[in-house]
């Protein structure tokens, strides 16, 4: 077993905290294939390899590991800050939506600065695959965390379009990509996730290039005794 750390955007942080989240997919590893992913078959695994090979080359077989494997321990860098409360050292960015009162005179610092002694969320590992991204199925974009749209009233829907009458039949969320926002709901968890995945990957790995993924199952767990030391 290994303890090792990994950023969460907001949005994640948020699902995480609200025990929506129990996957992630991610494409550490994955780049050579990723160069020409339409040309890559995943053959099989034996333990922690993956084997994969060329579809016009079946002979070229090249091996590779994720870097997170089953029973593992992730702890989860997120955006934080400084307290200027002497009874919380740290406060988060995924709680200000819920406490729009967090404030004070430290700047949110990124992930990827957080501290050790900062991390609230830990989780272990429990299973690991591989698959294309565009092949998430419905159950699983859902276990991604992707947030529901379903309005209690017109009046709460944060889309004017979903003002029109789209109440109550389970709709979710688009999540922006910077500072671009569909004014529709999604009309799928599988939508929803492109959305997410889209505005964290849009660059690099865009949902269109479909990119092989690692599919990591996780559940939340506590602190490892040993973590501070």
């Amino acid at each position: 077993m290994s303890i090792k750390p990994i950023l969460m955007g907001t949005p994640m942080a948020e699902a995480l905290a609200a025990g929506r989240k129990t996957q992630t997919r991610r494409t550490k590893g994955l780049e050579e294939i990723n160069k020409d992913p339409d040309n890559w078959q995943f053959k099989n695994q034996a333990g922690s390899e993956f084997y994969f090979y060329q579809r016009n080359l079946k002979r070229n077989i090249i091996y590779l590991s994720p870097k997170y494997t089953e029973g593992d321990i992730i702890w989860v860098r997120e955006t934080w800050k400084k307290s200027l409360d002497i009874h919380h050292m740290f406060l988060y960015r995924a709680d200000s939506k819920n406490n729009p009162n967090i404030y004070g005179y430290h700047k949110w610092k990124p992930s990827i600065y957080m501290p050790k002694e900062a991390c609230r969320k830990f989780l272990e590992v429990t299973d690991v695959r591989v698959e294309r991204l565009q092949d998430i199925s419905e159950e699983d974009a859902i276990a991604e965390g992707v947030l529901s749209a379903e309005c209690e009233s017109n009046s709460s829907c944060i889309s004017s379009l979903c003002k029109l009458g789209c109440v109550g039949k389970g709709t979710y969320h688009i999540y922006p990509i910077g500072d671009h926002f569909e004014d529709f709901p999604a009309e799928s968890p599988e939508e929803s996730f492109q959305s997410l995945w889209q505005s964290i990957n849009s660059k690099k790995q865009p949902w269109e290039s479909n990119p092989w993924v690692w599919v990591y199952e996780f559940k939340e767990v506590e602190r490892p005794i040993n973590f501070l030391d």
